[in-house]
């Protein structure tokens, strides 16, 4: 047990050092109000994005009022950098952070900039992360030469945290980190930002989940990171969009495997692994062969986008599909009408798989899928119609052989 803790603790603990002020040190407009305390248990952000399971770091134990390790570990987190930061910009965003962000704090900033999720750079703003080689904190303001923090440290202890006054927080100036890398500016708007551009419609209701190890993500499609599993249980659904719906965990499971309560027209859940993409795109399970010279590739689905080069020949798995295009697994759109598909025929291992007379949920259910291999006519977004019942299945519950 001390050898764990003594890895963990190598990660997460933060050393106080003076922050390096930079020549180019400007000041931020606040867009939002300082945070000099931790926020209460019971307070509404709080409940919102601290103390609660749409925070990633409180979902898995490394958060006040969380066991840590394990349910047999006698120690509790007094303290982390990474639960506070994600917290944190989560409130200020009015939104979750990335779930990209979910690792050691070393790993924020080149994760970052490896995924292109926010822009970074030299120069402290107010509203930006901080990323050391062992810590993260908040900028909360920049007032002349001065850089203002609001942080937490990693800390245990054996004694449950009472009160959020209990817990490991520092605002001042001199920010609980050595070396720094840059700074994260999760406020300034980007196109991988997965929340806050999403037109979901505003609902209110609760879902039964039954199903084991069905996936979450951080956006309603399986282009989206997947955070963990939803445990089997009742939910609350405050937001929808393409048959998806946003959960009381903070995050987006696919609507078709749950079960809505006291609605005598619930869909069952009855799937066993992960849950599917929007009906625009792909599980990024077939394969198709690009035999012709010369193929344009493209940064979107359609002639309006930038070229980028040629496709070379080859076979290329299928990760999204729109309009008559198909983006390959290269990251780049070419035209489908110019490449073969390879594999038509489809595995299936999970019992009771749905299935509906057309390629959506809003089409009428034809009863369930045994398990077994079918071949496939026909494809419509993630959608897969068999040769021989003449219906349709979602791809994400089948493999493609």
């Amino acid at each position: 047990m001390k050898k764990i803790l003594s890895a963990i603790l190598t990660v997460f603990l933060a050393v106080t050092v003076a922050v390096p002020l930079s020549a180019d040190s400007v000041s931020a407009a606040d867009t939002f109000s300082v945070r000099t305390s931790m926020p209460d248990y019971d307070s509404a952000v709080g409940k919102k994005y601290y103390y609660t399971n749409s925070n990633i770091f409180y979902q898995i134990g490394l958060a006040p009022t969380r066991k840590k390790l394990s349910s047999s570990s006698k120690y509790y987190c007094r303290g982390n950098c990474t639960w506070y930061a994600y917290a944190r910009a989560s409130e200020i965003l009015g939104h979750n952070l990335n779930t990209n962000f979910r690792w050691a704090a070393g790993k924020w900033w080149s994760t970052n900039k490896s995924k292109k999720i926010y822009p970074y750079g030299s120069t402290p703003k107010a509203g930006s992360i901080a990323c050391y080689n062992n810590h993260v904190a908040i900028v909360e303001k920049v007032s002349g030469n001065k850089i203002y923090y609001s942080e937490s440290g990693w800390r245990t202890t054996t004694k449950k945290p009472a009160k959020a006054s209990d817990i490991e927080f520092q605002y001042g100036t001199k920010a609980w980190g050595s070396k720094l890398q840059g700074y994260i500016y999760f406020t300034e708007k980007t196109n991988n930002d997965t929340e806050a551009d999403i037109p979901a419609t505003k609902v209110n209701y609760q879902v039964k989940i039954s199903v084991k190890n069905l996936n979450q993500r951080i956006g309603p499609g399986t282009g989206y990171d997947k955070v963990g599993y939803v445990k089997p249980g009742t939910y609350a659904v405050d937001r929808e969009y393409n048959g998806w719906g946003h959960i009381s965990t903070g995050y987006w499971v696919y609507l078709e495997y749950t079960e809505k309560v006291n609605s005598t027209t619930a869909t069952k859940a009855t799937a066993t692994t992960a849950v599917s993409a929007s009906s625009a795109a792909l599980s990024g399970i077939y394969k198709v062969k690009i035999d012709v010279s010369q193929l344009n590739r493209r940064k979107g689905p359609g002639t309006s986008y930038a070229k980028v080069g040629y496709a070379k020949k080859g076979t290329y798995t299928v990760t999204e599909e729109k309009n008559g295009w198909c983006r390959l697994s290269d990251g780049y759109w070419v035209c489908k009408k110019y490449v073969t598909v390879v594999n038509n025929k489809i595995k299936v291992t999970v019992t009771e798989l749905r299935m509906r007379t057309g390629p959506g949920t809003k089409y009428a259910s034809k009863g369930y899928l045994k398990p077994g291999t079918y071949e496939v006519s026909e494809r419509s977004g993630s959608w897969v119609k068999l040769k021989s019942k003449g219906y349709w299945v979602h791809t994400d519950y089948v493999k493609f052989l």
